[in-house]
């Protein structure tokens, strides 16, 4: 068992005779746990991940043949003012997809280029501040619509 698991409900479900879900918490807990291992025990990387995915959504990447296919290859990398991303795109993906990153804004951000078997792998040097603003667009967005429901009370 990793360290840091909950097994509070986990026990009341087998109490309760409820195997299946109890055999599926604990299985999710584990995948949740791995992805945190793998990205050094911290769950920053993983949120800059998410922010990361958001980013490309918000700039119609996906609209790009191959962009669905992608995959990420190695954790984030976090300094003081970037965040560095690596993905591996398959042939077949239409790379044009990514200069939509390099033109946004001031143009501050790089993507670079490599060459391997079976496809590219592609590294997106992205301003951190570029990323904590998907999430405060996605925190003032959550403050509307609880203001909304608020108002039909």
């Amino acid at each position: 068992m990793t360290q840091g698991t909950n097994l509070a409900p986990v026990v009341d479900m087998l109490i309760n005779g409820d195997t299946e879900r109890a055999e599926e918490h604990l299985l999710n807990e584990n995948q949740e746990q791995q992805i945190i291992r793998a990205m050094g025990g911290d769950r920053m990387p993983m949120n800059y991940l998410l922010k990361f995915e958001e980013y490309l959504d918000d700039h119609d990447i996906y609209l790009f043949d191959g962009w669905g296919d992608s995959i990420v290859c190695y954790k984030p990398k976090i300094e003081k003012f970037w965040t560095t991303f690596y993905l591996f795109c398959p042939d077949g993906t239409d790379l044009r997809g990514a200069m939509r990153l390099i033109n946004d804004k001031e143009g501050q951000n790089e993507v670079g280029k490599r060459r391997i078997k079976g496809g590219h792998i592609l590294q997106f040097k992205i301003l951190r501040r570029y990323l904590d603003e998907v999430e405060k667009k996605n925190q003032e967005r959550a403050e509307e619509l609880s203001d909304e429901e608020m108002e039909f009370l």
